[in-house]
């Protein structure tokens, strides 16, 4: 291994920072101030890192072209982002350039994107907003990595032959990091289904969904819909959801979410929706500003008309209509808890006016949460939650609410089971109907096993001790992939007859922002804790 440092004596090199190359070989030419690195060449400037078989360096011009082989390609990684291809030409000084042939990989929310493409063309966020990759003014830092790609293959799966990929003509990958497909095609295996009218965009932390939707409700019977998305620049979407009923006619919804600073978030949207419990479609908007910082989170909303729909009573949910004006709520980071390195825990406060009907009130309220699991023998897992709020009210009047879950996840030969048992105990009172909690206590259980292949079934009962009775039957179907899972869902409503289906499409990448072709969901009170 031979390594040289000539970078940091050379005049015209001289820069904050420092640039270092090293290779088996380096042979620097005086004449042309080019220094050729051969074999397990590395490249470091700061945070950003170049390796390649064979890389050629420009002493003045601060240029660098590197080329791969068949066994080895150019790798390029700053940050958390890395790209590969089969050659790379890149300016160090303006840090603009061309990566060719590319693979990439993201982070997300439970693993990585993989990207495969043609040529990617780099620079900072100020360049590429001069040279119009986006339009819109951001607030990241300008010197932040910012991409444009053309003919990617985008998708989760692992495998040669996914199952499931998007595919675009222009990929747009910002700081963030968030990664923006214009109107992609959408595949199912080496099936075209659809090309998306809008963007398919996705961050860290969620993504866009582009599948139609498909619904049923006992009051609305069935719908057909879609979700178009639409990027604005680098740090704000446009997100809305029209749907078509048999028995309700049209519904949609439009929101937008921008980002601002580095910690805060303004969000604004707006609805024409059926309550069927007033029977009535009516403008439902809401708006509101939020922050992030090291764990912690504000938000402070705003809504009229707003549909709000709670489990208050053991076997009743109760729907009502509200205005918020406003709330402010903020909620610490999960701590863990010195005792058990398996439980966490956080505090939480909110204040907020709120109209309900003729009804009008001030609330204040300050809670902790608490949460943990513990393997047990064979491999099988114990978990538990708790809860307490405290809401004082501006009539005089108070409620306490204490929660608390009890639950085991276990296998017996080729079955596994969740058992868990939920107790809310309840003191005082509300002003208001849609905050006015009642003592809960069931037991959920339950229970999957595989049918065949990649093929599953799921059931899930929920049984009020209270009026010894079943509240709900939930029945799944599971189908299994490398990367992606669909489950079709049917929930049997034994108290109100609120009866629905649901299929959804389940990228595992992302498993909190699943791809629905249905919107409803089951209460998650039965499932373990991380």
């Amino acid at each position: 291994m031979v390594f040289m440092c000539f970078f940091l004596c050379a005049p015209a090199w001289s820069q904050e920072e420092e640039i270092i190359l090293e290779a088996d070989r380096v042979i620097y030419e005086q004449g042309t101030q080019i220094g050729r690195a051969e074999g397990n060449a590395r490249l470091n400037k700061g945070s950003l890192y170049l390796f390649a078989p064979l890389m050629e360096v420009n002493a003045e011009t601060r240029e660098v072209r590197a080329e791969g082989t068949p066994e080895k390609e150019v790798v390029i990684v700053e940050g958390d982002r890395r790209m590969s291809g089969s050659s790379l030409e890149y300016d160090l000084d303006t840090r603009e350039g061309t990566l060719y042939n590319v693979n990439a990989s993201l982070p997300v929310e439970k693993g990585q994107v993989y990207l495969k493409g043609e040529n990617v063309s780099l620079a900072p966020q100020k360049v590429a907003r001069e040279k119009e990759w986006f339009s819109i003014d951001e607030t990241a830092s300008e010197d932040e990595f910012a991409a444009k790609w053309e003919n990617v293959s985008i998708t989760t799966c692992r495998e040669p032959e996914p199952h499931y990929r998007v595919v675009t003509k222009k990929l747009l990958i910002m700081p963030g990091p968030r990664v923006i497909a214009r109107k992609p095609d959408i595949y199912l295996g080496k099936t075209k289904l659809f090309s998306s009218p809008s963007d398919y965009i996705f961050t860290d932390k969620k993504h866009s969904s582009f599948m139609p939707t498909l619904h049923y409700e006992s009051d609305k019977g069935v719908g057909v819909g879609i979700r178009p998305a639409v990027a604005l620049g680098s740090s704000a979407t446009i997100d809305s959801r029209i749907v078509g009923w048999t028995e309700g006619g049209i519904e949609w919804r439009s929101g937008m979410e921008a980002d601002f600073g580095q910690n805060w978030g303004i969000y604004a949207s707006t609805a024409y929706e059926y309550d069927s419990e007033v029977e009535e479609k009516k403008y439902r908007p809401q708006w509101g500003v939020s922050w992030q910082r090291d764990g912690w989170s504000a938000l402070a909303e705003w809504s009229e008309r707003e549909v709000v729909e709670k489990e208050l009573a053991s076997g009743s949910t109760y729907k009502s209509t509200i205005w918020r004006d406003p709330e402010i709520s903020v909620v610490s980071p999960w701590w863990d808890d010195p005792a058990s390195v398996t439980t966490k825990w956080r505090i939480l406060s909110s204040w907020g006016r709120f109209e309900e009907g003729a009804v009008s009130s001030e609330r204040s309220s300050w809670g902790i949460q608490l949460k943990g699991h513990s393997l047990i023998a064979h491999g099988n897992k114990a978990f538990w939650t708790l809860g307490y709020r405290y809401f004082d009210y501006d009539t005089g009047q108070s409620q306490e609410v204490t929660d608390a879950t009890l639950g085991f996840e276990w296998e017996l030969q080729d079955l596994s089971m969740i058992t868990s048992y939920r107790r809310t105990w309840v003191s005082g009172t509300s002003p208001m109907t849609w905050d006015r909690y009642e003592d809960i206590e069931k037991i959920y259980q339950s229970l999957f096993f595989p049918l065949a292949g990649s093929l599953s079934l799921g059931l899930r009962g929920a049984y009020n001790i209270e009026t010894s009775n079943l509240d709900e039957s939930i029945y799944h179907v599971f189908l299994d992939r490398d990367c992606m899972q669909w489950v079709l869902t049917y929930r049997d409503d034994l108290v109100e007859e609120d009866d629905w289906a649901s299929l959804k499409l389940v990228i595992k990448a992302f498993p909190e922002t699943d791809l629905s072709v249905g919107s409803n969901t089951v209460s998650k009170w039965y499932e373990p804790g991380e």
